[in-house]
């Protein structure tokens, strides 16, 4: 296992991490669940988005198999379908802001 796995690897789960800090801010979290809980589904989230990832690599369907977790673990919070359904979009475009940010500050630093 190198380096490039591990932050293949990495990548879902912090992309967990930052949808579930959307849902945390803009949903109530729903009573009857324990804390526990919400942390298996954000390894659910980072198992679902890895799996969608290494499936269908860069294409639409793996924006839908992502947008489709999202969507579904997104239920764990109180809230109408609609901000539901937003939230797990903007999760999805931060994350994606946030890999090309990145990717740029790499390529200037090793001047690429």
């Amino acid at each position: 296992m190198n380096i490039y796995d591990i932050v293949d690897i990495s990548t879902g789960f912090f992309e967990s991490i930052v949808t579930f800090m959307l849902f945390d801010n803009f949903m109530e979290r729903r009573k009857k669940f324990k804390f526990w809980i919400y942390w298996l589904g954000i390894l659910v989230l980072t198992i679902g988005i890895n799996i969608s990832n290494h499936l269908f690599d860069i294409s639409l369907l793996n924006l839908s198999g992502i947008l489709l977790t999202t969507f579904t673990v997104s239920f764990l919070y109180k809230g109408n379908i609609t901000i539901q359904l937003v939230l797990s979009v903007l999760g999805i475009v931060i994350s994606g802001f946030s890999e090309v940010i990145i990717l740029l500050f790499i390529a200037v630093t090793k001047n690429l």
